[in-house]
């Protein structure tokens, strides 16, 4: 397999120059903390041409309208420049407004995203700047805090602002994406060092006084965004229609079985086991040694760029986290549980259309930890499936409830049916009062509805844990079973009111639940697929190498749907307002993934579910 890597492009500030209303000197001996204003004219450029490789793929920043949603990926409105001394302490800000920022036209084989002058006063008892960061749209008016590294480390629960506007009459809400200094080793791959580049270094050269800039020489700024980007998307023209193919299958009424189809009808989808915050700038918290061993994701595929002025790798919030705190089903999700975990109805009603895309937090971890669904980032994919006569496979139907046990597909009726064939503890007398020979026989499916329900157990009910939509019976509260007998023993009855002492209805849930066991719930039909998100790792047998899953700011992951196979089978969904979280015990979930990743840089991966 072919890695073509994928970025948002990062985006290139150049050409520091400064200016006074009131002085014009650009002598090498300009006292720049004398306390008047300083400024310095910053041009604003997306690097993504000028850097990429041919095996590389990158999609240039763009205006992405969703609905009543403008995500203006590349525009700047807002910046700040923090300046630190030569220890790396925080000494003063620049900022420009968007008054003070401009388009301008593209030059040469960059692309011009703007200009704006940034205004800086230095007063006597500061030193004079030596390294400098810059925050495009900063989430914080003040995104700096002490030095270079509290600075790096900071956290932030937003990768954006937005704001109300109108446009062609129609009222949306705008987006703009921070963004800030890319961080990336010094050194190719066989230097004797490598540092960790994360302010850019300045000097008084770069500096000047008055309004005439042409003696100031220029720094360059490679920023990036925070966030990155997913695109769950069809292989057909529109990107928005996913072929499926119907699933023949024989389907148990209660009383007979009838051959019909499945058909997985695509609704939504969202980005799951979300990070909740993310790390101001990247972090790193292995050394280049330990990062260049374990990130060997084949011939002449990087990790680290520093002729491109980036890295395509980072250590996100939860990286290190132990695999044992994230939840292995539903009923582990707590307020305490590391990543976010969407419900199906929450995907449903706010998550995207096929086709559109979603922005979320760095999101990586320890290889360790793909051994555990539930740890890595995933595109989920809702739908429902429809009952369908074979004779009319193409023609929508009414969703409706559906349970699966051991392969089998079962209606709702022939879901009762089987757990009255199931369990014996609960008869009923079938022969008169004065009958020589007492008979008694089982509840029918009727009858057992009548007293039971069906219900989620929990590890507190069967010891062990139980994926969401895994569901068995129980008794129903207050059910009444004083016209009924229990089976005491081999072919000997009581009636419930003599033993209910004994048999209560705890009891009795418990034997229900061990001789009735445990059977996936498709309620209305509501299923699921899960994706995991793919970075730039490789598979070497059964391994997963560090970096195989993952999502890194300035990336866009695009997945490619290509077709859902009859062999696939989404996971049900019993109750719609429970955390959907993937569980373990499956294999790659039916898919075939083919992965690439975009400038934005671009990551592809194409899926067909159901084939391996």
């Amino acid at each position: 397999m072919k890695s073509n890597k994928l970025f948002f492009g990062a985006l290139t500030l150049l050409a520091f120059t400064a200016c006074s209303d009131d002085k014009n000197t650009n002598a090498p001996d300009q006292v720049l903390n004398d306390g008047t204003e300083s400024y310095i004219t910053v041009r604003i450029m997306d690097a993504t041409a000028a850097y990429g490789r041919a095996d590389e793929e990158y999609s240039s920043g763009t205006n992405v309208t969703d609905d009543t949603k403008l995500y203006a990926e590349n525009a700047i409105e807002s910046l700040t420049i923090a300046f630190y001394d030569a220890n790396m302490n925080f000494i003063t800000f620049g900022t420009a407004g968007n008054a003070d920022i401009t388009t301008t036209p593209s030059t040469g084989n960059l692309e011009t995203l703007g200009t704006a002058k940034v205004k800086l006063t230095l007063r006597p008892d500061q030193s004079t700047p030596k390294y400098a960061i810059a925050f495009a749209n900063p989430i914080q008016n003040q995104p700096s805090l002490s030095n270079v590294e509290a600075t790096q480390k900071s956290e932030r629960t937003q990768f954006w602002t937005s704001s109300s506007i109108k446009q062609d009459d129609k009222n949306m809400t705008k987006y703009l994406f921070a963004m800030n200094n890319s961080v990336y080793f010094s050194g190719d791959k066989d230097a004797a060092t490598h540092e960790l580049q994360v302010a850019t270094p300045v000097t008084d050269k770069n500096f000047y006084k008055g309004t005439d800039d042409s003696k100031a020489e220029a720094v360059d700024f490679y920023i990036e965004r925070i966030a990155s980007k997913v695109i769950l998307k069809s292989g057909a023209s529109d990107n928005k229609t996913i072929e499926v193919e119907s699933k023949e299958t024989s389907i148990n009424n209660g009383t007979s079985s009838e051959d019909k189809v499945l058909v997985f009808v695509p609704e939504k989808w969202k980005i799951n086991a979300e990070e909740t915050s993310t790390y101001l700038m990247k972090q790193f918290i292995q050394p280049y040694s330990t990062l260049n061993t374990n990130l060997n994701w084949g011939e002449n595929v990087l990790w680290n760029h520093p002729a491109n002025f980036r890295s395509y790798w980072a250590h996100s919030i939860n990286f290190a986290t132990a695999i044992a705190l994230f939840p292995d089903v539903s009923d582990d999700v707590s307020t305490v549980t590391p990543l976010t975990y969407h419900t199906y109805k929450d995907i449903k009603d706010n998550g995207a259309t096929i086709g559109s895309p979603l922005y979320t937090f760095e999101n990586t971890r320890q290889s360790a930890s793909f051994l555990k669904n539930s740890a890595v980032a995933s595109a989920v994919l809702v739908g429902h499936y429809e009952i369908r006569d074979k004779a009319s496979s193409t023609t929508s139907t009414t969703p409706a409830d559906f349970y699966r046990r051991n392969s089998s597909i079962y209606t709702a009726d022939g879901f009762w049916a089987a757990m009255a064939s199931s369990q014996q503890l609960i008869a009923k007398k079938t022969s008169a009062d004065n009958a020589e020979t007492v008979t008694y026989e089982g509840l029918s499916a009727s009858e057992l509805k009548g007293i039971a329900e069906i219900y989620h157990p929990t590890s507190t009910t069967l010891q062990d844990k139980v994926v969401e939509n895994q569901v068995s019976i129980k008794l129903k509260n207050n059910a009444s079973l004083n016209e009924y007998y229990i089976r005491v023993s081999d072919g000997k009855y009581q009636k419930y009111t003599e033993v209910q002492s004994t048999w209560t209805a705890t009891t009795i849930n418990e034997y229900l639940l061990q001789v009735c066991g445990l059977t996936e719930a498709y309620t209305n039909g509501m299923a699921y697929f899960n994706i995991p998100i793919r970075h730039l790792g490789v598979k070497t047998g059964e391994s997963l190498g560090a970096g195989y899953y993952g999502v890194v700011r300035n990336h866009t992951y695009e997945i490619t749907v290509e077709k859902i196979a009859n062999t696939a089978m989404a996971t049900g969904v019993f109750k719609d307002t429970e955390e959907i979280v993937p569980s373990t015990t499956n294999d790659d979930y039916n898919l075939k993934a083919n992965f690439k990743v975009l400038a934005w840089r671009l990551i592809k991966q194409n899926v067909t579910l159901g084939q391996e």
